[in-house]
Formats: structure tokens, C-alpha cells, sequence
């Protein structure tokens, strides 16, 4: 990935160390992480310094001890820290006026589409001296939004709009995305996964000149999620088909054979159960498929792809 922020930032960074300034998302604050995540447990919504200038100090810090890419460590900036964001936007200091735009050290993290679909929040971002930030572009629809507990507010069919909205905002401000994309979710149909693929074709090819690298991979059920639970759980996977309100996903694993109290046998096993078990009608050769030709889009479209 370095090769790749070094041709299309255009700059040159040596030296990366965390800067541990604000921790965890607003769902963790809600008790309602996204179904994949695994990093829920003993994580809360709330900005690990409070003051500003505390946090402004820590990067001077980082810079004068020579590392010049700082990756903050909070699980999700936009929605989470829009105060405190505005307030390290308020106070930048002199010394680091030019540092980050004139590309001498790179400022990086994570944001959800949907917080950096308000242009304001953009705008904070580029202020505070952000270049690149990690979104994660999994939920083109409401179908998949729900089923990947990415929510908020509305669970609709807006949510490629707003994905859009969110990289024309990021291309105005001049700020670079690594997009990241889970391919396959609970209750998927082939349909779904294929809609998955269009989707994220578009986006490619919309907005390739913002989006610099993608990370595509089919979802994994680690030990820790939502997903792990519904897989070794048959109770769990039938509660969340019911909350879904999927008639449909819940007559299938009523039907399907009760194998969800196996225990976690890696990776690779429990994705290819996942996709057997939870999805319905799809294989897991469908979802590998499906990863190549996300993959393949992307590469088309000049961007970066991992793996």
C-alpha cells in the first residue's frame, strides 16, 4: 500500500505510529457494533483526551521523534467525535500549518460513508489536516445496512446516494479514501451479492479518482462479532432473521439442518459455513467469484487493490 500513497498523495512518509488521541465508534456507545466487528468488547464511544491542544501536543510529539504518518486509533471519527473534532479543528496550532497539505506528513482515519456524507464534517477533516481515511463501503441498500447493523437513523434505499455523497465530498476537500468492502452478509440471496458487485463496479468507476486503494473480502465470522454468534448459535441467527423481518430467512433456517453449535474451526471453515448456512442459495465459490470481479473492477478503474 505504501507504493500506492506515495503515486497518487504524492508524498514520501517513513516512519508510521499510532496517535492515540480518541477510541472506539458511537455503536459500541449504543451496544449495537456492526455485525462483523470483533473489537466491540471493553470499548466505549469517548474521546480518549479531551482537550485539544493535549492532542495536538501528542502529534507534535510523534513529529519531533521523527515518524511522519500518523494513524489515529479511533474505530470511527465522523459521527463519533464531531465535537471534539471541531474542537482540534479550532485550535491547530501554528507549527503545523502546511505539514499535512504540503504533503511533508500524512494524517489518517477511520470515517463512516454516511457522517462524511454532511459536507461540514468534510470539511472539519481537511481543516484538522486529514489526507486519506479508511470507509467502509459494504452496505449498498437497506437490505444489507440492516443486516450488517451499520444503521442509524433510517435503514433505506438512500444508501448509495449517501456513499456518493460522501466521496464528492471527499473529492471537493481534496481527501483520498482506502474503501473497504465485505462481500456476502446474513440472509444474502445470489441477487443480493450480484447487487453487491454492480454497486461497488459504479462507485469504482465513479469515483476512482478519490478512492486510491480497496481491501475487498467476503465476510468472516471471527470470534467476538454478531456474525460468530450467528453462526454457532441457532437461536441467535432465528432471533436476528426475526428482527429483520425476513419471512423468508427465517423458513430457511428452520429448514436447514440445526448445525449452528459448532464450535469456531478457522477461517476458512467458517466462512464456507456461513455462506452455506446463513445465506440462502449461495455458495461460497459465488462469494469468492464475487470478490475477484469487485477486485477486478477496481483494478480497471487504476485503484489499488491488496491481495
Amino acid at each position: 500500500m505504501a507504493a500506492a500513497v506515495f503515486e497518487r498523495l504524492g508524498i514520501h512518509v517513513k516512519s508510521a505510529i499510532p496517535i492515540h488521541i480518541a477510541q472506539g465508534c458511537l455503536k459500541f456507545v449504543a451496544k449495537d457494533p456492526c455485525s462483523f466487528c470483533s473489537i466491540y468488547p471493553g470499548k466505549d464511544g469517548k474521546a480518549h483526551i479531551q482537550d485539544a491542544d493535549a492532542a495536538w501536543a501528542r502529534i507534535h510529539a510523534a513529529y519531533c521523534a521523527g515518524f511522519d504518518y500518523f494513524y489515529v486509533t479511533a474505530d470511527e471519527l465522523s459521527q463519533t467525535f464531531p465535537q471534539f473534532l471541531s474542537r482540534m479543528e479550532a485550535a491547530r496550532p501554528q507549527w503545523s500549518e502546511g505539514l499535512f497539505e504540503n504533503g511533508r506528513a500524512l494524517l489518517v482515519g477511520y470515517a463512516r460513508a454516511d457522517g462524511l456524507a454532511n459536507r461540514r464534517v468534510v470539511k472539519t477533516l481537511q481543516n484538522i489536516g486529514f489526507r486519506l481515511l479508511m470507509v467502509g463501503f459494504d452496505a449498498f441498500d437497506g437490505a444489507a445496512l440492516t443486516a450488517f447493523g451499520k444503521g442509524m437513523t433510517w435503514e433505506d434505499d438512500r444508501q448509495l446516494a449517501r456513499q456518493r455523497s460522501a466521496l464528492a465530498n471527499c473529492r471537493d476537500a481534496n481527501l483520498s479514501v482506502k474503501a473497504g468492502i465485505v462481500v456476502g452478509y446474513f440472509g444474502a440471496t445470489e441477487a443480493d451479492i450480484e447487487f453487491q458487485v454492480a454497486a461497488a463496479s459504479r462507485i469504482f468507476d465513479e469515483f476512482g479518482d478519490v478512492i486510491f486503494s480497496a481491501d475487498v473480502e467476503i465476510l468472516s465470522p471471527e470470534p467476538g462479532s454478531r456474525d460468530y454468534l450467528r453462526l454457532t448459535n441457532r437461536e441467535t441467527a432465528l432471533l436476528d432473521a426475526s428482527r429483520l423481518g425476513s419471512d423468508r430467512l427465517s423458513d430457511y433456517l428452520l429448514r436447514a439442518s440445526p448445525a449452528c453449535s459448532h464450535s469456531y474451526e478457522g477461517r476458512t471453515s467458517a466462512i464456507s459455513r456461513y455462506a452455506s448456512e446463513l445465506m440462502i442459495g449461495v455458495s461460497v465459490e459465488h462469494l469468492i467469484d464475487a470478490r475477484q470481479r469487485i477486485r477486478g473492477a477496481a483494478k480497471r478503474a487504476n485503484i489499488y487493490v491488496a491481495g
